[in-house]
């Protein structure tokens, strides 16, 4: 997927967004669910515990690269308000390779080798990510529009997927970062701010980051607020 076949991708599902005018409690349930239920209710949302691994990169992003994100971040709590959100902390924003293992998959020990092997093996240059705005989905979440110009991130994870066996076969193409949920209902007002934000950023905000690393992460809850690094791979 080349980076105006992923800008198409991004605006077909932003798109969706379109045939509502409010969020409902209902259509919010999926980002609920990745957060504990007290915690929701005491409006102080924690990322339930999970058992993943995936490879990604950031964790952090370039200082530059934080602050633009901060200052989008800061934007939506002006317009969120008093609504329930959750929006990921600076030192936990990543981009995402692969998952080699999902919260109810078996751990296969064989995976986690073979892809530090993998990565050793890897002969691949640093490479920029450039971001394009933010959009929110009907689900709640939140994303940073990225693109790799390069296309060196989708051609790592098309060499990974090659080369390892008995991936997940649910993997994502986009090249983008979260950054955060929606967790309770919003009306059309708010609905409506948050909509032409989305529509400005896209048209307006640019940024860029310089991937040098990749991480093997043992993610154990979501969003990275509890992980191990396993490996890191320095690119050239």
């Amino acid at each position: 997927m080349n980076q105006i076949e992923l800008l198409n991708s991004y605006e077909t599902r932003f798109k969706e967004v379109y045939s509502k005018s409010f969020l409902t409690d209902k259509d919010l349930k999926p980002s609920k669910d990745l957060f504990k239920t007290y915690s929701l209710n005491n409006k102080y949302p924690i990322p339930k515990d999970l058992d993943v691994y995936c490879i990604v990169s950031g964790l952090p992003f370039t200082i530059r690269f934080v602050n633009h994100i901060k200052n989008i971040q800061q934007k939506l709590r002006e317009i969120l308000h008093n609504s329930n959100y959750y929006l990921v902390e600076p030192e936990n924003l990543a981009v995402e390779y692969l998952v080699l293992k999902w919260p109810n998959d078996k751990l296969d020990e064989c995976i986690i080798e073979n892809t530090i092997s993998e990565l050793k093996k890897l002969q691949k240059s640093s490479f920029k990510i450039n971001s394009f705005g933010f959009q929110f989905h009907s689900d709640g979440a939140i994303i940073l529009r990225c693109t790799d110009q390069s296309e060196m991130l989708q051609e790592i994870r098309r060499k990974l997927i090659s080369n390892i066996d008995n991936l997940p076969k649910k993997q994502s193409n986009w090249c983008h970062v979260p950054l955060g949920r929606i967790l309770s209902s919003i009306d059309e007002k708010i609905y409506k701010k948050l909509i032409n934000y989305a529509e400005y950023s896209q048209k307006s905000l640019r940024s860029e980051n310089l991937i040098e690393k990749i991480h093997l992460i043992h993610e154990r809850s979501w969003y990275q607020t509890k992980r191990d690094t396993l490996f890191t791979r320095k690119l050239d």
